[in-house]
């Protein structure tokens, strides 16, 4: 398990001459070169940049998987409407919680971040009393990759709505098609999108700062990290099986996503110097 770990987070040496290369060259689909502004900002983008493999393949592997499975679900509805209208029906926006769990991406990149960047930094006491400002750096990345994703979803789910025959078959359900009612389902459905891929985002990093689960040989040993993420899993599973009502969903996900994304940086500016450490 260790190894594969491992793995799963270390470059070979022709990948990582392959990513250099064409992150100092800027060139198109690798990452910005180092930019003036900051030791932590170039450590960021050089990080980002050598090691763009690693960061770049579940990110696109999962639009891959939302673009291949949206494409299918569309074509269903365009040839049987009424069975997506029946689909539509059922579905409700506090099941989104599971899949953007499933979907963004943050604990992986935490990996290799530990593995390839952090495990030595972490020993720096000035590292780790500056762990707010690359908590920051990383999380506009990580966020970055993630509002893509989820825009990826609610896209597809947009689009399933406005289907002729099947969104406004929906419509009692849902508030599908192009009417007043369909326009609020679909803003609702976006700012619902959008709020959870920031706070996963926040949750991925977080966690990492404050909890920094992994030993030297990459396997977890903070039982508070298991326990906050299965706290986490288990009400996006509560959500899934026992629907919130729409609106109330939106507005709880957009309050959770402002109050984690105002409050981590501040709990890792007190706390990280002492918890962002190797075990």
């Amino acid at each position: 398990m260790v190894e594969t770990q491992k793995a799963d987070v270390a470059m070979k040496a022709e990948e990582y001459a392959a990513d250099a290369g064409a992150g100092e060259s800027g060139r198109p689909g690798g990452a910005a070169p180092p930019r003036p502004g900051g030791g932590y900002r170039q450590l960021n983008a050089l990080f980002f940049a050598r090691h763009r493999r690693i960061i770049a393949r579940p990110f696109h592997r999962r639009l891959f998987i939302v673009g291949g499975a949206g494409a299918l679900l569309i074509a269903a509805a365009l040839l049987w409407p009424d069975w997506a209208a029946a689909w539509l029906v059922r579905l409700r926006l506090s099941m989104l919680p599971l899949v953007f769990l499933m979907l963004t991406v943050g604990e992986r990149i935490c990996r290799a971040m530990f593995y390839n960047c952090d495990i030595g930094l972490m020993r720096y006491s000035f590292y780790r009393r500056d762990a707010a400002r690359h908590f920051l750096l990383r999380l506009k990345r990580i966020a970055l990759q993630n509002i893509a994703i989820g825009a990826a979803v609610c896209g597809v789910l947009t689009v399933l709505l406005v289907v002729p025959g099947a969104g406004e078959a929906a419509a009692p359900g849902l508030g599908g098609g192009f009417g007043p009612a369909g326009a609020t389902r679909i803003l609702m459905l976006w700012a619902s999108g959008l709020s959870l891929s920031v706070f996963f985002s926040v949750h991925h990093l977080f966690i990492y700062y404050i909890f920094q689960p992994y030993a030297t040989e990459l396997n977890t040993k903070n039982p508070f990290y298991y326990a906050l993420n299965s706290a986490i899993s288990f009400a996006c599973g509560i959500g899934f099986f026992r629907p919130i009502p729409d609106g109330a969903f939106t507005t709880i996900a957009a309050l959770l996503a402002g109050l984690y994304l105002g409050i981590a940086p501040l709990i890792v500016r007190k706390y990280a110097s002492r918890t962002f450490r190797v075990k």
